[in-house]
């Protein structure tokens, strides 16, 4: 049976070949997502995610909440409707250009069965978000605003944001 895992094992490493055999352009658009290419420190691939090539969030992106305070935030990377969990807390961050008008919408999705305070989450995510945003061109700082959505009862604006993700 060793041998069974050792052909798997040539199999592995014969398919990665072929795959960093692959031509790769120069650009950058052409460079998978920070997440997914792996051996960055987490919080520097989001952040190196969002500032992406037009400004401080070049797509959307899906957040959920972590840590054992309830405070940390990590990217759900590529994503759909069926990742937002009854118990979950995620922060929907669309893409924001530095010419955009000061104000930018993020979307709070509070699961039915999230534990935890939504204000307390809401502050986390406007926290989290400011300090990844670049300062402004004009100089003058962002001003966010966090709706929260309930599950069943999503605004339109927070479906539209959502799909521009996928």
């Amino acid at each position: 049976s060793g041998g069974g895992a050792a052909a798997a094992q040539e199999e592995g490493a014969e398919a990665l070949s072929a795959f960093e055999a692959l031509p790769r352009g120069s650009d950058a658009a052409d460079a998978p997502p920070a997440h997914l290419r792996g051996g960055a420190d987490d919080e520097a691939a989001m952040e190196a995610e969002l500032a992406g090539t037009e400004g401080p969030t070049a797509k959307t992106v899906l957040y959920e909440r972590t840590g054992a305070d309830a405070s940390g935030w990590e990217s759900m990377g590529v994503y759909e409707e069926e990742d937002l969990m009854p118990d979950g807390c995620y922060l929907l961050v669309p893409p924001v250009a530095v010419a955009d008008a000061p104000a930018v919408q993020l979307f709070l999705w509070v699961g039915d069965e999230c534990e935890g305070d939504a204000a307390a989450a809401a502050a986390s995510a406007a926290t989290f978000v400011e300090a990844l945003l670049p300062t402004r061109s004009d100089g003058l700082a962002w001003t966010l605003s966090v709706a929260t959505e309930a599950p069943g009862e999503e605004s339109e604006d927070f479906w539209a944001v959502f799909e521009s993700g996928y």
